[in-house]
């Protein structure tokens, strides 16, 4: 008898706080099973401390095993919550840089990056050499291809209209990881810049 409580007194020592609720739970688990499973137990008179004893095991392993899930649940979740407060912090870090960019260029190359945002980077057409840090940056990607465009012109003193038509020569998108950025900007923000 005294071996089994020795038994259980180590096993509180070492297992603190689990074994004790593990304890009360099995005193509860031996109070509430048939009486009949404990007297099957392979022991005389003192059958109910070993009912208690493997009861007491079952539980303690069992809360053992929650409190494991419960642990990695937890470390998941805070990794998680870690990670993403994280990327927010580069998020905004590469957008800081971005915004200054932007500000940078003119009116009309605002306007056109919001066409592209609003446009889902539909490609537009420029001709000839433009001078616009826009078009000339790496913000943008570009192609050479000649698109026709008819245009309607009213001709000096005669007020005469007359129909032209000239050539863009190159398409023009913004680089995919900059839409990327500038949209989630926009998303999150509600600019692109500093001061929109």
């Amino acid at each position: 008898m005294s071996a089994f409580f020795d038994f259980i007194k180590m096993l509180i020592e070492r297992y603190g706080l689990k074994s004790l609720i593990a304890f009360v739970f099995s005193i509860f688990t031996v109070t509430v099973i048939p009486k009949t499973w404990i007297e099957k137990l392979p022991f005389d008179d003192t059958s109910i401390y070993w009912a208690i004893g493997v009861s007491f095991a079952i539980w303690l392993i069992i809360l053992h095993y929650i409190i494991l899930i419960f642990r990695k649940i937890n470390n998941k979740i805070s990794y998680s919550i870690y990670k993403e407060k994280f990327n927010k912090e580069n998020n905004k870090e590469a957008l800081e840089v971005l915004w200054t960019t932007i500000d940078e260029l003119s009116e009309n190359d605002r306007k056109d990056i919001i066409n592209f945002l609003n446009t889902n980077n539909e490609p537009i057409s420029k001709g000839g050499i433009i001078n616009s840090r826009l078009y000339n940056s790496n913000l943008v990607i570009k192609t050479e291809k000649r698109i026709p465009i008819d245009e309607e012109f009213i001709v000096y003193g005669t007020d005469e209209k007359v129909k032209m038509t000239r050539y863009d020569t190159h398409l023009y998108k913004l680089q995919d990881a900059i839409y990327k950025a500038l949209k989630y900007s926009l998303d999150e923000y509600g600019r692109i810049s500093h001061f929109e």
